[in-house]
C-alpha cells in the first residue's frame, strides 16, 4: 500500500495543487474543527470540488477536530455541537 497524508490547510493558494493530489486517491479525509464554524461550512465546499474530481470512486472520511476545545452546553455560538456534526 502506498499512503500520502498531505495538509493545505484548504487554504484557496493550493486549491488547484490539492487535485492531483486527490484525483487517483482511494480515500480522501476531509478534517474541520469543531471550533470554528467557518470551518466547518467549507466541508461543503471542499465536499463537492472532491466529489467532482473522483465522484463515489474513493471513501469519504469527515473527521472533526479540537473536540477537546469544544464546549456543548451552548454557550459559544462558534462551535460544532456534536448533533451538529452528525447532520
Amino acid at each position: 500500500y502506498n499512503i500520502t497524508i498531505t495538509d493545505t490547510l484548504a487554504q484557496e493558494k493550493y486549491s488547484s495543487l490539492n487535485q492531483s493530489y486527490y484525483k487517483d486517491s482511494n480515500a480522501v479525509i476531509l478534517m474541520y474543527s469543531v471550533v470554528d464554524k467557518q470551518s466547518f461550512k467549507n466541508v461543503k465546499k471542499w465536499y463537492k470540488i472532491i466529489q467532482d474530481q473522483i465522484g463515489d470512486s474513493a471513501a469519504l472520511i469527515l473527521v472533526g477536530s479540537k473536540i477537546d476545545l469544544r464546549n456543548d452546553n451552548g454557550n459559544n455560538k462558534n462551535h460544532i455541537t456534536y448533533l451538529e456534526g452528525l447532520k
